[in-house]
Formats: C-alpha cells, sequence, structure tokens
C-alpha cells in the first residue's frame, strides 16, 4: 500500500524537502528535480534543505560562475521557494578533498544574487513558525567540512548559544557529513573504512548536538536512509540521492534505506514531523511519522 503522506496545505504544517548531493548535473539531477516539483505540486513545500556538494567535482571558481546558473538556478526554475544550502566537501574544491576554503565564498555571495538561494555564512540559523499555537522550529545549518578538518571551534561555540538560547519547541540541524550511514562513506569516526577518520565530526555532534536537537539531516552519502538509533535522542536521516546514487551496506539498523535517486520531504507539526521517502518518478516509498510528545515512533 501507498504510505500516508500528510498534505501540508494550510492548518500551520511547515513543509519541506531534504536533498544533498545534487550538484552532478545530468538527468539524475533533472529528473529528482521534476519529481520535486511533482511533489510540491501536489501536497505543497515551503523551503527546501540543500545538503551539500552542490556543485560538482570542486566547487564553483567564482560568483559569476556558470554552474550556478546550469546546476541551480535551471534545474529548480520550477521552485519558487528558498533553497536553503550547506557546504559539502566538494564545494571546498581539491576534488571532493575540500581544502579550497576560498571557494566557500562565492555560495555565500551568491545568496544576494539569487531570489531562492540561502547561505548567509558557512553554518548560520534561522527560525520558521510552525502549528497552530505560534509554535517555532530552528533549523541549523552546519559547516560539516570545517567540522572534519578541526576547523570548528567557534563554530561549535556558536552552534551551542543558539541552541540553548531558543525557544523553539522543535530544532533540526542538518549539514553534510553524516553521524552514522550505512552508504559508502560509512559513520563518523570511521569515515571510508579507515579509523578515526571523521572523528573530529564524531565528537562535534556528541558534544553539541546528539540530545540537543530533534533531527539531523545529511547527505554526502548519494542514498536515502532513517537510521534506527540515534545519539540521546536525537533521530538521523541521510538524503544524498539529488543527482547520482550510490549504494547501501547493512551496518547500522534502518527504518528504511534505498539506494534509488530521491529526496525525503518533512511536514512538521505541533506534536510531530513526518518524513516521506520519495523516488525520482514521484513515488511515495515510505513515510515515518515522528512524535515530540510521546517520544514514540510509527511507520505508516
Amino acid at each position: 500500500a501507498t504510505p500516508t503522506v500528510r498534505a501540508g496545505k494550510g492548518n500551520g504544517e511547515l513543509r519541506f524537502v531534504a536533498v544533498g548531493d545534487t550538484g552532478k548535473g545530468g538527468k539524475g539531477q533533472l529528473d529528482v528535480a521534476h519529481a520535486i516539483d511533482a511533489h510540491c505540486k501536489q501536497y505543497g513545500c515551503d523551503f527546501v534543505l540543500l545538503l551539500g556538494d552542490n556543485f560538482y567535482e570542486t566547487g564553483v571558481s567564482s560568483v559569476e560562475d556558470s554552474l550556478f546558473r546550469t546546476r541551480f538556478e535551471e534545474p529548480y526554475a520550477a521552485l519558487s521557494m528558498p533553497f536553503y544550502a550547506v557546504l559539502g566537501n566538494h564545494d571546498y574544491g581539491a576534488n571532493g578533498a575540500g581544502l579550497d576554503f576560498w571557494r566557500a565564498t562565492f555560495q555565500v555571495q551568491y545568496t544576494s544574487r539569487s531570489t531562492k538561494w540561502r547561505i548567509p555564512a558557512e553554518y548560520y540559523h534561522f527560525e520558521k513558525p510552525v502549528g497552530t499555537a505560534a509554535l517555532s522550529a530552528q533549523f541549523i545549518g552546519l559547516d560539516t567540512q570545517m567540522i572534519l578538518l578541526g576547523r570548528a571551534a567557534v563554530q561549535r561555540t556558536d552552534t551551542s548559544a543558539w541552541i540553548r538560547q531558543s525557544t523553539a519547541k522543535w530544532k533540526i540541524a542538518f549539514g553534510h557529513h553524516p553521524y552514522s550511514s550505512n552508504g559508502p562513506h560509512g559513520n563518523a569516526g570511521e569515515y571510508n573504512g579507515i579509523p578515526l577518520f571523521g572523528n573530529t565530526v564524531k565528537r562535534f555532534f556528541d558534544e553539541t548536538i546528539c540530545g540537543k536537537v530533534d533531527f539531523y539531516f545529511a547527505g554526502h552519502d548519494h542514498t536515502l536512509q532513517y537510521l534506527d538509533g540515534g545519539c540521546a535522542g536525537t533521530s538521523f536521516f541521510v538524503s544524498g540521492a539529488g543527482s547520482a546514487p550510490t549504494h547501501n551496506t547493512t551496518k547500522n539498523r534502518t527504518f528504511y534505506q534505498s539506494a534509488e535517486l530521491g529526496f525525503l520531504y518533512g511536514v512538521l507539526l505541533d506534536d510531530e514531523l513526518s518524513v516521506s521517502a520519495v523516488d525520482a518518478s514521484s513515488k511515495i516509498n515510505y513515510s515515518r511519522t515522528y512524535r515530540k510528545q510521546q517520544q514514540e515512533q510509527q511507520h505508516e
């Protein structure tokens, strides 16, 4: 049976798409873009969380780079909502090693050139109203490449302060690198099967994110995953199938995983978040509801 998807048109729902690793271009990116458009026309969308690796293979070289047009503006021309983006390792250049720090500046600067591109800084936060009782949701965009490279002392301080000072009922973080993943990159602390690789990411999450936010959406691995088990109550998703899929393993327990192209769609209400997995043909393959009050989870 087709999973139930809560149509988010009205009644205070906050509706968003989470998709990453879109920047390959080509048919895969266009297919997912068309599926997002079709889904948003049917169910409604308020914004997109763009989860990094926005421009392969090595980011953009200036604010005038044609990749902004060919791999963002043109593929998503039918979508008028804001795209809140974060930076991935490929956005920092060096063919994915992520060492050309200057490249990030151009994606930040492009915010003032585009009607819908949003990266106000390398890491940032914003809040949106949700529900029927003047509640709000806080979204925190992380720069996980700088976390990976151990250049995130100020980011850690700022992120902790934002979370601590916010009165939002819901707190949702999003970034490029996952805390845990069944894709080829794997878990933080052992990325790519290398002991201690990504340990800076694991430590940042253990100290700053775990138990302090409700959900974390990541990309990096080009699959869709609902991880079964998080850290101290934080639930994890991977949504990196925005232009070119890879594959999954079974190392971590998941409620659902897929190696097909697609994206995740969230509908946030007063007391629950419903997350649906949608493939490039616009088919809804899975939906799961996470409840705030009862701390219970059910899939539909």
